[in-house]
C-alpha cells in the first residue's frame, strides 16, 4: 500500500501547531509551538517529536514513522521549515558567521533583481545551509529494545530503539 506523503506533511503540518498537553492547572501548552518559537530565535537546536505524542494525536501516522524513519524526517524537518517564520517573535540576533553571509547574500539580491517580479528569497539559497535546526524522534515508552546483534538489514530506513551505555564521546 502506497502512503500519501502529502496528506501526510498536512497532518504533520496540524500536529506541530495544534497539538497541546494540559498542564497541573488546566492551561493548554502547545509543545511543539514552543519549541518552535524556542527554534526561529536560535535559542534550540533539536526539536524532538515524541512518538506518544504522535500516536494520540494520529496513530497511523505514529505507524508510518517507526516504519520509515528517514523519510518521516525530512518531512518533518521540511514541514518545520515552513511554519518557522509564522513562530519567529522577533529577530535572531547573528550568531555566527554563516547568518552574516546568508543575511548579506540575500541582501544583495534583493537589490539585485527586478522589483517587478514576485520573488521569494529563501529559494535561491539550498534549505541545507538556511536550516539550523535537527528533527529526532522519541521512540514510544511501549517499544522494546533490542540488542545491537539483533539489528539486520530489515532494520534500516526504521526507527529502532537499542540499549547500551556510552563509554566515550567525542565531538566529531
Amino acid at each position: 500500500m502506497q502512503r500519501d506523503y502529502t496528506a501526510d506533511k498536512e497532518t504533520i503540518k496540524s500536529f506541530l501547531s495544534e497539538f497541546h498537553k494540559e498542564d497541573d492547572g488546566g492551561k493548554k501548552v502547545f509543545v511543539y509551538a514552543r519549541q518552535m518559537t524556542n527554534i526561529a530565535h536560535r535559542e534550540q537546536v533539536g526539536l524532538t517529536v515524541d512518538l506518544d505524542d504522535v500516536a494520540t494525536y494520529n496513530d497511523q501516522l505514529a505507524e508510518a514513522i517507526q516504519k520509515n524513519a528517514r523519510r518521516y524526517i525530512k518531512l518533518f524537518s521540511d514541514t518545520v521549515f515552513e511554519l518557522l517564520p509564522s513562530y519567529k517573535e522577533r529577530e535572531a540576533i547573528n550568531k555566527d558567521p554563516l547568518d552574516i553571509y546568508i543575511e548579506h547574500r540575500l541582501l544583495m539580491q534583493s537589490r539585485t533583481r527586478n522589483p517587478n517580479e514576485p520573488h521569494d528569497a529563501r529559494n535561491t539559497i539550498p534549505a541545507e545551509l538556511v536550516k539550523r535546526y535537527e528533527v529526532y524522534f522519541k521512540a514510544p515508552s511501549m517499544s522494546k529494545a533490542v540488542s545491537i546483534r539483533e539489528v539486520k538489514a530489515e532494520s534500516i530506513g526504521k526507527l529502532v530503539t537499542v540499549r547500551g551505555i556510552v563509554t566515550h564521546c567525542t565531538e566529531v
